[in-house]
C-alpha cells in the first residue's frame, strides 16, 4: 500500500450531500462571456449528464439569443465554448423551457418578441446541432400564426417531441388563454394552426404549469380569474384532442386570493398531482390529485400546511410512488424564511411532521427540487445568511423517504462566491445530483453548474449495491489522479492496475474498509516504483465478491 492511499474515509448515517467527481469550488462556469447570461433551465440528459439553456446577451443588449451547453457524467461542457446558439433571428428571445427529447438532445421552446410573442421551438441532438430549419421566419419551428404569446412551459410527447403550452392574447380586449402545440420528432406541428385552445373563458387565464400524461398527451394547469382566483386542470391528447372538458377545464379550488403559479408533477397512473397557494390570510399550500379521466380526488384538496404567517412558492415533484414530495418558502418564523418540505402518498395523506420538515431557519427563498432515489428528495434554495440582504448564495439539503433531513444542519453550502447567485434549478442525473444558476461573481451575470452525490446509510433507502467506483480524474493525467470508492458495507478492499496488454502492473492491498466514501489517489507508477509511460491502463477495485474496472490514460 505504497503509493495508493485513501485520504478521506466518512461513516454516513444519514443522507450526505458531496461534490460529484469533477473538482469544484463554489462551482464551475456553464457560460462567461462578456456579456449577461440569465434565467437558467436544465434537464437530464439520460446519459448522467444534463443539458441547460438560458437566455443571453452576448449579441447586444436588444438581441438577447437562446443559448445552450451539454455537461457530460463528470461535469465536461460537451458543446461550443460559452454554449451553442439556439435562436438565430433578429430580436430579443426569452423565457427559454426545456425537455428532453428521449435521444440523448433536448427541445428548448422560448418566447420570441420580434414582431412580438412568438412561440418557437428547436431540437438539439446530442452532439448540440440543431436539428429543426435554422433560417427564414420559423427559426425552428413557429407554434404560434401571430404576436400574442408569452410564457411557454414545455412537456415530452413520449415520442421525441413535445407538447408547449402558453398563455396567449389573442382573445377578445386583449385577455389572456391557455394555448398548446404539439412538435413532433421531426420538426412538425401537426395540430390545428396556431395551437389548440386548452382554455379560453371569459377573463384571464394564465401562469401554465403543464407535464406529460405519459400516453403522447399532455395534462396542464393554471391559474383562472373567470371567476375569482382558481385553479383548473385539463389534459390533451396526442392528437390535441381535449380530454376532460370543452376549452373550460377541470376547476380544482377556488378562492378569493392566489398570489403564485401551481406547480405540477404526474400521479404515475395518467393523472397528475397539483400545488398550490391558498387564500388563507397566511397564505397556506394545498395540493390536490386529479386522476387519468379528470376527475379531482382528495377531496377539496390536502393541506400540506397551515402553519403561522405565510407559506409561499411551492414547487412539486413525483415521489415514484404515485405520492408526491412538495417544497416551499416559509415564513412561520417571522422575520426569517425557511424552507420546508412534505410528502403526500396516493390517497393525499401527509407522511412526515405536521406541517413538514424544516431544511433551514437561515434566511431561505426560492426552493426548487427534484426526487431522490427510494422516495427522498434533494431541494436547493437562494440563502442569505452568510451577508443577509446584501448577498444571496446557494445551499441544498437532502431528505429520504421517511423525512429524515440530511447532514449538515441547515444544508450544505452549493455557492458562497461574493455577489448574488439566484434562480436555481436542480436535477438528478445518473448516480449525480446537477445544479446550475444564474451567478454574477464577476459583475455581470453568468451561468454556473454544480455536480454532488447523495449517499446514504439510512434503512429505508438501501444502496443497490455494495461497492460503487467513480472514473478518475482527471484523466487523462501526468503525475498523479484520483477516483471515489462507495462502500455501503464493511469490506476487504484490493487494487490492481493494468496495462492495455492485460500486464499487471501495480497491486495495493488496502486491507479493511468500513462503509463510506474515500478518495483513492495513484501516483502513476508501477510496483517497484518506477513512472509507467504513456497509454492506456485499467484499474480493477475487488471488494468482497465484487468487481469493477474502469479506465485511465497516462499522458507525460
Amino acid at each position: 500500500m505504497r503509493h495508493l492511499l485513501p485520504i478521506t474515509a466518512m461513516v454516513l448515517t444519514l443522507i450526505v450531500l458531496v461534490p460529484a467527481a469533477r473538482a469544484q469550488v463554489n462551482g464551475f462556469p456553464v457560460c462567461s462571456d462578456n456579456s449577461n447570461q440569465t434565467g437558467p433551465e436544465m434537464v437530464a440528459d439520460g446519459a448522467g449528464g444534463v443539458i441547460i439553456t438560458w437566455v443571453d446577451a452576448r449579441n447586444g443588449a436588444n438581441q438577447t439569443k437562446i443559448y445552450a451547453q451539454r455537461l457530460n457524467a463528470a461535469g465536461t461542457p460537451q458543446w461550443a465554448f460559452n454554449g451553442v446558439a439556439v435562436s438565430v433571428l433578429l430580436g430579443n428571445d426569452a423565457s427559454p423551457c426545456i425537455v428532453s427529447d428521449g435521444a440523448g438532445g433536448a427541445i428548448i421552446a422560448w418566447q420570441h418578441n420580434t414582431p412580438g410573442g412568438i412561440i418557437s421551438a428547436q431540437r438539439l441532438n446530442s452532439t448540440g446541432a440543431l436539428q429543426w430549419p435554422t433560417a427564414g421566419p420559423k427559426n425552428g419551428v413557429q407554434l404560434t400564426i401571430s404576436g400574442s404569446g408569452s410564457t411557454p412551459v414545455i412537456a415530452s410527447d413520449g415520442a421525441n417531441g413535445a407538447i408547449v403550452v402558453w398563455r396567449d392574447a389573442r382573445g377578445a380586449l386583449g385577455t389572456y388563454d391557455i394555448y398548446a402545440a404539439r412538435a413532433t420528432s421531426a420538426g412538425l406541428v401537426p395540430w390545428t394552426s396556431g395551437g389548440v385552445a386548452v382554455c379560453n373563458a371569459t377573463n384571464d387565464q394564465i401562469l401554465p404549469v403543464t407535464v406529460s400524461d405519459a400516453a403522447g398527451g399532455a395534462i396542464v394547469a393554471w391559474f383562472d380569474q373567470r371567476t375569482g382566483f382558481d385553479i383548473y386542470t385539463e389534459r390533451l391528447n396526442g392528437s390535441g384532442a381535449l380530454q376532460w372538458g370543452t376549452g373550460t377545464g377541470v376547476l380544482m379550488g377556488t378562492s378569493t386570493s392566489v398570489a403564485d403559479a401551481p406547480s405540477i408533477t404526474g400521479d404515475g397512473a395518467g393523472g397528475a398531482i397539483v400545488a398550490w397557494e391558498t387564500d388563507t390570510v397566511n397564505h397556506d399550500i394545498i395540493a390536490r390529485r386529479v386522476n387519468a379521466v379528470g376527475v379531482p380526488q382528495w377531496g377539496g384538496g390536502t393541506l400540506v400546511c397551515t402553519a403561522a404567517n405565510p407559506q409561499l412558492h411551492p414547487q412539486i415533484v413525483s415521489d415514484g410512488a404515485f405520492g408526491a414530495l412538495i417544497t416551499w418558502q416559509d415564513g412561520r418564523t417571522n422575520p426569517n424564511w425557511d424552507v420546508y418540505v412534505q410528502r403526500v402518498d396516493a390517497a393525499g395523506a401527509a407522511q412526515w411532521a405536521p406541517n413538514g420538515v424544516a431544511l433551514t431557519n437561515n434566511y431561505a427563498e426560492s426552493p426548487v427540487i427534484t426526487g431522490g432515489a427510494s422516495g427522498g428528495a434533494l431541494v436547493t434554495w437562494v440563502d442569505t445568511r452568510d451577508t443577509p440582504t446584501t448577498q444571496h448564495n446557494l445551499y441544498a439539503r437532502a431528505v429520504t423517504a421517511s423525512g429524515t433531513p440530511g447532514f449538515p444542519a441547515d444544508g450544505t453550502p452549493v455557492c458562497t462566491a461574493v455577489d448574488d447567485q439566484i434562480a436555481p434549478r436542480i436535477a438528478y442525473s445518473g448516480s449525480n445530483a446537477f445544479l446550475t444558476w444564474q451567478d454574477r461573481r464577476s459583475g455581470g451575470w453568468d451561468i454556473y453548474a454544480f455536480m454532488m452525490s447523495v449517499t446514504t446509510a439510512v434503512g429505508d433507502t438501501p444502496a443497490p449495491f455494495t461497492l460503487s467506483l467513480g472514473p478518475n480524474h482527471p484523466n487523462p493525467f501526468l503525475e498523479r489522479t484520483a477516483m471515489n470508492l462507495d462502500l455501503a458495507v464493511r469490506r476487504d478492499v484490493k487494487i490492481d492496475v493494468f496495462d492495455v496488454a492485460g500486464h499487471r502492473v501495480r497491486h495495493d492491498d488496502l486491507g479493511h474498509m468500513n462503509a463510506g466514501r474515500r478518495e483513492i489517489t495513484f501516483d502513476g507508477r508501477d510496483d517497484r516504483g518506477a513512472a509507467l509511460p504513456s497509454g492506456v491502463y485499467f484499474y480493477r477495485v475487488h471488494a468482497g465478491n465484487e468487481t469493477l474496472t474502469k479506465k485511465m490514460v497516462i499522458a507525460r
